[in-house]
């Protein structure tokens, strides 16, 4: 069967114009600002990128000197990122994840601990992992105000195994300080 002629090069290269789809819900409590958002081409809308109640300008401060400090950034919750991290650090622990992705996260002792433990099951011809990790229990056990405690049950493929992680509050995050896998 012969095959029709190709179409020009000139012709294919041609940037065609589609309309813009219509947008999600506003993600901001304020919709009047979005319907006056300013227009910049036919059928494109700007959404402007102002945060409610600061000037659109940034503030010019003298050499040496710092910003107001209001109100910390709230942590993260700490069930949450105690799962993350569990399933982060197993996936290290199996190879298919690099051990930097847990430094920013992890004490100096935790991230020694978990050189030692991938070593071993490296030396020990550990399997990697067939699917991903899944939490099915979390329970947390608030020490003081920048400490809390929480035992997770985790399934590793076919194996259920235990741990137990205990955060430590470093400025507006979570720091894990000790770490123990079942």
């Amino acid at each position: 069967m012969p095959r029709p002629p190709a179409a020009p090069v000139e012709a294919e290269r041609r940037l065609r114009r589609y309309p813009v789809p219509p947008p999600g819900p506003p993600a901001v409590q304020d919709v009047s600002a979005l319907l006056h958002a300013p227009v910049a081409g036919p059928g494109q809308e700007v959404l402007p990128f102002q945060v409610p109640g600061r000037s659109s300008r940034p503030a010019l401060l003298p050499a040496g000197r710092r910003l107001p400090v209001g109100e910390p950034a709230p942590r993260p919750d700490a069930t949450a990122f105690a799962r993350r991290f569990l399933i982060t650090l197993l996936e290290v622990l199996h190879g298919r994840r690099p051990a930097a992705q847990l430094l920013r996260w992890s004490s100096v002792e935790v991230q020694l601990q978990t050189k030692e433990r991938t070593a071993r099951l490296r030396h020990a011809g550990q399997q990697t992992l067939r699917r991903p990790p899944r939490i099915r229990t979390t329970r947390s056990c608030r020490l003081d105000d920048r400490t809390i405690e929480i035992a997770l049950v985790v399934e590793v493929d076919d194996r259920v195994r235990a741990g137990a992680l205990r955060l430590e509050a470093r400025g507006d995050s979570w720091r894990v300080t000790a770490c123990e896998l079942g």
